[in-house]
């Protein structure tokens, strides 16, 4: 019956640490998507015809789950002709920062809105700042995400320690 509670407290301890270290999973993955997106973004207005609808259509399943929920609530705001708003994306991506929200909200209504060549130097500036936070979130995910949960697998053994 002790082993089991030690085996049950260590996996629940350990996936506390996994459970807290999500939140640097979920950046990381997001500004792969959004630096991602923009590459994409930036090639095809330069070469192609195709609305900025239909692009973002033909590509949305390759994305993580909060960048397809931010695309569809862009999508949506290009249909009734209104923008996007930073609540909006403080909602999708609870993750992100305040600096982080309202960058990627002057990407996003900035998408659509000039002629090709001003809107890939839109694009290009934005993807600049993106790339970096990439970076950041790549260190941070690396950094974090071992430590929380090794930091978890040794509580529920300092636990267990204590149970025995």
């Amino acid at each position: 019956m002790k082993i089991f509670a030690i085996f049950a407290v260590t996996a629940l301890t350990t996936f506390l640490g996994y459970w807290l270290a999500s939140k640097y999973i979920q950046r990381k993955d997001f500004f792969n998507a959004i630096v991602f997106f923009a590459n994409l973004m930036e090639v095809e207005v330069g070469f192609s015809q195709k609305k900025t609808e239909e692009i973002i259509n033909e590509n949305i399943k390759k994305f993580c789950a909060e960048f397809q929920k931010l695309l569809t609530l862009f999508i949506a705001s290009l249909n009734t002709k209104k923008t996007i708003t930073t609540a909006e994306i403080s909602n999708v991506a609870k993750f992100l920062k305040n600096e982080e929200i309202q960058e990627i909200f002057l990407f996003f209504n900035g998408i659509g809105k000039y002629d090709s060549e001003n809107q890939i130097k839109n694009i290009t500036s934005h993807n600049k700042q993106f790339v970096l936070w990439q970076t950041n979130a790549k260190q941070e995910s690396n950094k974090y995400v071992k430590l929380y949960v090794k930091l978890g697998f040794l509580l529920g053994l300092i636990i267990s320690i204590i149970i025995m």
